[in-house]
């Protein structure tokens, strides 16, 4: 989303390092202090955006919630140690 500073996408796997799994309200809660036009749609847009490159895994909770875990870049050393 070129109206913002830095990639929407680097805030997300960002966010995921430091706080864990979220669900989108949680992200979309924390995103929003930093990208003040964010819409839910657009961060589900790159959430998807990220699911398909297998960055993240996004599963449904029910009643419309989803959680939102990181799945690469948790352990760099442990790949390089093989």
């Amino acid at each position: 989303m070129s109206e913002y500073a830095r990639p929407l996408r680097n805030s997300v796997v960002e966010t995921l390092e430091e706080r864990g799994a979220l669900s989108t309200e949680d992200l979309f809660k924390r995103l929003v202090e930093e990208y003040d036009v964010l819409t839910l749609q657009a961060l589900e847009k790159e959430l998807m955006k990220l699911e398909i490159e297998g960055v993240v895994s996004v599963t449904a909770l029910g009643r419309g919630r989803k959680r939102v875990e990181l799945l690469r870049g948790r352990a760099p050393s442990a790949r390089g140690a093989r």
